[in-house]
């Protein structure tokens, strides 16, 4: 039994040690190295965006001045995003402009998650965070003015987006903050994903 335990050990070790070889070689591979995401992150938010069309996150994201949020949405970018329209505001969310001061009789709603809120491949306007705040503006007696802002970003685990959250959303003031959990935040970054 011993023996069939330290056979185990020795497979589950040398499993680890390939598969560790095999990323290193596959990012090798790509231009990414030890260090390189912060340069990927960089070229992203320099690369000439006048044709507005992205399929992936290159473009579209830029390094987040805090560590624990790595990257970030661009703000004020216009185009197409998988085939569909995208518009960022001076945030970087893909929501109507906004102020930071909350305007007074509004109840504002703060959206946490990946590219499922973002909305990837959705067309603006049809998100579910902006179909979210069209119907609750529309509910009949309602004083209040909702408005629901969509601070997502594709490949945000649930730990980038509470970091998001301390540093940039909070200071927008909410009432109510809504995080979507997938099963991906149980795993690697998107970001370091090849698209």
């Amino acid at each position: 039994m011993l023996g069939k335990l330290a056979l185990l050990a020795v497979s589950m070790l040398l499993g680890l040690v390939l598969a560790e070889g095999g990323l290193r070689a596959y990012f090798r591979s790509k231009g990414v190295g030890r260090g390189d995401v912060q340069e990927l992150l960089q070229r992203s938010k320099e690369a000439d965006n006048r044709e507005l069309e992205w399929t992936g996150l290159f473009g579209l994201v830029e390094p987040s001045p805090y560590p624990d949020v790595v990257y970030q949405i661009r703000p004020d970018l216009e185009g197409t995003f998988r085939g569909q329209e995208l518009r960022t505001n001076s945030h970087g969310m893909r929501s109507p402009e906004v102020s930071s001061e909350k305007p007074p009789g509004t109840f504002r709603i703060v959206g946490l998650g990946d590219s499922h809120m973002f909305g990837w491949g959705v067309a603006q306007g049809e998100t579910y965070l902006e179909v979210l705040q069209q119907r609750l503006n529309e509910i009949p007696g309602d004083e209040r003015r909702f408005e629901v802002l969509n601070f997502s970003a594709p490949g945000y685990s649930t730990v980038m987006e509470i970091a998001f959250f301390e540093h940039r959303a909070l200071d927008f003031d909410p009432d109510l903050v809504i995080v979507h959990f997938f099963g991906y935040d149980f795993v690697a970054p998107l970001f370091l994903e090849d698209q």
